[in-house]
C-alpha cells in the first residue's frame, strides 16, 4: 500500500509535513534524549530531503530544528522536513546489529533507492549515556549525527524501530 507515493510504514504510523505551529509533541516518535550538557530534552524521529536522499534522523522540539549526518558532517535544517507520527501503531525498539528485521521502519532512501531504516544509537559522552535517533543503511551500517559529525554506532549499541 502506498501513502503519499511511498510504502506504508505500518498501520497508524506515518511521516507528516512539519508545521511550526505544532506546539505539542503528542504522537511524535521519541528516539532518545539530548545530553544534559546540551540542554537535555527528547529527540524525535524525522526525515528530510537532502541532495536527492531522504534521510531519517533527530528532531529536537525545544530548538525547532533537525540534525542529520551525511558526507562525514552533521547538517541542520529548521524547515521543509517531516516528523514521524504515531496514531496507535504498536512499536518496539529491537537490538539487532547484523540484519534488518522484517518489520523494521523505513525512514528514508538514498538517491540510489537503498532503504534507510530508523534506528537509535546508545552514545556516551563523559559519564552520561543517551539514545540518539539515526539511520541504518545495509551497505554502510548504523549512523547518527552528533557534535557536527557523522558518527558510526558502536557494535551492539543500536536498535531498530519496528512495528509489532
Amino acid at each position: 500500500m502506498k501513502i503519499g507515493g511511498r510504502k506504508q510504514l505500518c498501520l497508524g504510523l506515518k511521516f507528516v509535513d512539519f508545521d511550526n505551529s505544532i506546539n505539542s509533541t503528542n504522537g511524535l516518535i521519541s528516539g532518545g534524549s539530548e545530553f544534559k550538557t546540551n540542554g537535555g530534552g527528547n529527540l524525535y524521529v524525522y526525515n528530510v530531503s537532502y541532495h536527492g536522499h531522504l534521510v531519517p534522523e533527530k528532531y529536537h522540539a525545544g530548538r525547532k530544528g533537525c540534525h542529520f549526518p551525511w558526507d562525514g558532517l552533521e547538517h541542520s535544517v529548521t524547515a521543509n522536513f517531516e516528523v514521524l507520527m504515531n496514531n496507535n501503531a504498536t512499536l518496539q525498539w529491537v537490538r539487532n546489529s547484523h540484519s534488518v528485521p522484517v518489520n523494521a521502519v523505513e525512514g528514508g532512501k538514498t538517491l540510489g533507492k537503498e532503504p534507510l531504516y530508523v534506528i537509535r544509537c546508545q552514545y556516551t559522552k563523559d559519564s552520561e549515556t543517551v539514545w540518539i535517533p539515526g539511520w541504518f543503511q545495509e551497505s554502510d551500517g548504523p549512523y547518527i549525527g552528533h557534535a557536527s559529525k557523522k558518527r558510526r554506532c558502536g557494535e551492539n549499541k543500536w536498535e531498530f524501530l519496528t512495528c509489532v
